[in-house]
């Protein structure tokens, strides 16, 4: 269970926030280094007040986990150094973490998205591949072959990933 800390050091669980108030504008004369608050309604409508640095990890942080189902993986890797799906760099999922605001993060055993700042695709135990917010592949083979078509084409022209 995930705790959070208000301003006088009391924690509280993340899961009885019902309701977070958005940050006030600086008032004048009021220096943009000092600490702000915000403040965070409870679940039985008492309010307390956090540290506006603390409320962007409160949110990230995943409201709900759920196991991943077994064979599950992440993929990645330098696609031009490979040569046949079986090369492809594979972590497990362990589990999805569902955040606050919905969205649906793989973690593995090095922490959310795998320790990468965006998720890679998503081998499932049925075989099918899905890229993040975008395409969907029957198998490793077929998303394998459009890695290295789009690998190749940012080698003729010289970008970087």
């Amino acid at each position: 269970m995930k705790f959070f800390q208000d301003r006088y050091g009391d924690q509280y669980p993340v899961s009885r926030i019902h309701r977070i108030v958005a940050l006030q504008r600086l008032r004048d004369g009021e220096s943009p280094h000092a600490v702000r608050y915000q403040t965070v309604y409870l679940d039985d409508e008492r309010k307390v007040e956090v540290a506006s640095a603390d409320i962007s990890e409160i949110t990230s942080a995943p409201a709900y986990v759920i196991p991943a189902a077994p064979g599950t993986y992440m993929l990645g890797g330098v696609f031009s150094d490979y040569e046949t799906p079986d090369d492809v760099w594979k972590s497990p999922v362990l589990a999805w973490g569902i955040g606050s605001d919905g969205d649906i993060k793989p973690w593995t055993v090095d922490g959310e998205n795998d320790f990468l700042s965006h998720p890679g695709p998503i081998l499932h135990p049925c075989g099918k591949v899905d890229e993040p917010h975008s395409t969907s592949y029957r198998n490793i083979g077929d998303w394998f072959s459009e890695e290295i078509k789009r690998a190749q084409e940012r080698d003729a022209k010289g970008e970087e990933l």
